[in-house]
C-alpha cells in the first residue's frame, strides 16, 4: 500500500526517534494487531536517486501470536509520510511447525554426532520455518587453553533437512 512519494529533494527534517514515532503512530491506526513491543528491525534503503527512506520491519517474538505476523513501514525522512505499509498475515512462531523442537534436536545431534552436550531449539522468529539448535559440549582443550565447543545447526521446521552448521 503506498502513502506517499519518496522526496527526492531537501534537507533531512527527522531523525531517527522521530521516523520511529511516526511510524508506530501510523501503525498504531492502521496494522490490527500489531503491537509496538515486537521485535523491530531499521535500515535505510534507498529506491531512487536523491531519495531518504528509513524501512522498519516488526515481527512477534512470541510464539503462536495469531493475526498479522510482520509489519513492514517505509517512512521519508525529509517529511515523515509514510511511503510503503505491509502487513504479512501468518501465525508467528511455531504454530506451523511440522518439525518439533525434539525433533530437530534429533536432526542436529544426527548431523553432528552429537549425544552427550546440552542441546536446545530457538524457533527463528525472522524466518518462522527454521530452529537453530545449539549444541554446547563445554570448555574443551588443553589446561588453561580451553575454549568453549559449541556448534549451531539450522534446521527446517517443514522437513527437518539441516540447513547449515557452524562450530566455535
Amino acid at each position: 500500500m503506498r502513502q506517499a512519494q519518496d522526496s527526492t529533494s531537501g534537507e533531512l527534517s527527522l531523525d531517527a526517534a522521530e521516523v520511529r514515532a511516526a511510524a508506530e503512530e501510523f501503525v498504531g491506526r492502521n496494522g490490527p494487531g500489531w503491537s509496538a513491543d515486537w521485535e523491530v528491525a531499521e535500515e535505510s534503503v534507498s529506491h531512487v536517486a536523491g531519495d531518504a527512506v528509513t524501512l522498519l520491519r516488526w515481527r512477534p517474538t512470541e510464539a503462536g501470536h495469531p493475526g498479522v505476523r510482520e509489519v513492514t513501514v517505509e517512512v521519508d525522512r525529509r517529511t515523515g509520510a509514510v511511503t510503503y505499509l505491509s502487513a504479512a498475515r501468518g501465525t508467528a512462531g511455531t504454530a506451523g511447525f511440522v518439525v518439533t523442537a525434539e525433533e530437530a534436536v534429533a536432526a542436529a545431534r544426527a548431523a553432528i554426532g552429537d549425544d552427550h552436550g546440552t542441546a536446545t531449539a530457538t524457533p527463528d522468529t525472522w524466518d518462522i520455518s527454521r530452529w537453530t539448535v545449539t549444541v554446547d559440549r563445554g570448555l574443551t582443550g588443553r589446561p588453561g587453553a580451553e575454549t568453549p565447543d559449541v556448534e549451531r545447526v539450522t534446521v527446517d521446521a517443514r522437513s527437518g533437512a539441516v540447513l547449515s552448521r557452524t562450530k566455535s
